[in-house]
């Protein structure tokens, strides 16, 4: 999977060089934001979706972490300005970090042209890029 993390300033450039791109959804866009926030809360949404789970330990750090992939878009009102999104995914990480404690969610969207998203693919891309080396 050969993903690159980007802003939404630079959506127009992916769609026209067809790119396969991740997009990390903050609360810079609210609605947005809340609706896929929302989604993944509701009570049967994982059973439509791939999750795995990794544990990671070193560098002072313990580290839970839950990857979660839906390509269950069709409810989403802006599908239709996204003719490339693919899937929505969620990372929950939550561990302890030189002795404290911490827990955060993090929502994306996957942007592709040329493939079809895997999950795996997901979390390795997600652990590169946010991964505290």
């Amino acid at each position: 999977m050969n993903f690159n993390i980007c802003n939404f300033s630079a959506y127009p450039a992916i769609v026209k060089g067809k790119c396969d791109y991740v997009l990390a959804v903050k609360d810079n866009h609210p609605t947005m934001y809340e609706e896929i926030k929302e989604y993944f809360a509701l009570k049967d949404t994982e059973k439509e979706c791939e999750i795995t789970k990794t544990f990671d330990l070193g560098h002072g750090r313990i580290e839970k972490r839950k990857y979660i992939l839906s390509t269950a878009i069709n409810w989403f009102e802006d599908k239709k300005k996204r003719e490339d999104l693919k899937a929505f995914g969620k990372v929950e990480n939550s561990g302890t970090r030189n002795g404290e404690k911490y827990s955060e969610t993090r929502y994306f969207l996957l942007l592709c042209t040329n493939l079809t998203p895997k999950l795996h693919g997901f979390a390795l891309f997600i652990f590169l890029c946010y991964h505290e080396l």
